[in-house]
């Protein structure tokens, strides 16, 4: 066994929801197996586009490195595949520099917004903002303790359990419990 795991072997065949389901469970999308092959190099090889772009948006690094030196790009097997990932490092380019020029943007004292805000609009980029960064922004800042206690307790997800048997409840039973 070479440490493959769930999110290789969907990436391999190209099962987009089982990724996210993985993803979104808690798996990185950086997870590598012994040859140091990520999701995005399987789904690369697999020639899966849409699985592609989502790994992308999720943080996958176009860059990463087997052991043997290959990256993604090396592993295409069709110029389509090849191209995408192209638009995909050119599209991560503009918005790091989008990004980039917004910090440096809040460091300087705002004078004039005009000009900022004619760049911030080139930023808009076909593979669509990463809406988990801003996401994951709020969950570094919950890692780096500002987390509550009563946040992370497990009192609300008692009670979502609970409510999530309401329909065994037995519709006779519900004026039974009201008149206690």
């Amino acid at each position: 066994m070479d440490d493959t795991g769930a999110i290789h072997f969907a990436s391999q065949k190209g099962h987009l929801e089982v990724v996210r389901m993985l993803l979104s469970s808690g798996v990185s999308v950086k997870a590598t197996n012994r040859k140091c092959f990520t999701a995005l190099h399987y789904a690369v090889q697999g020639s899966h586009p849409e699985l592609i772009k989502y790994l992308v948006r999720k943080g996958a690094k176009l860059n990463a490195k087997t052991k043997a030196g290959e990256t993604p790009s090396n592993l295409a097997k069709s110029e389509e595949v090849r191209s995408l990932l192209v638009e995909c490092e050119q599209a991560l380019k503009k918005e790091e520099q989008a990004t980039t020029s917004k910090k440096d943007d809040d460091l300087v004292p705002k004078q004039s917004t005009t000009a900022d805000d004619d760049t911030s609009s080139d930023a808009k980029v076909d593979l669509g903002t990463r809406p988990q960064d801003e996401e994951n922004g709020a969950r570094e800042e919950k890692r780096k303790g500002d987390v509550i206690p009563e946040e992370s307790s497990l009192g609300p997800k008692k009670k979502a359990r609970v409510s999530l048997l309401q329909h065994l409840v037995a519709e006779d039973d519900a004026p039974d419990e009201e008149d206690e």
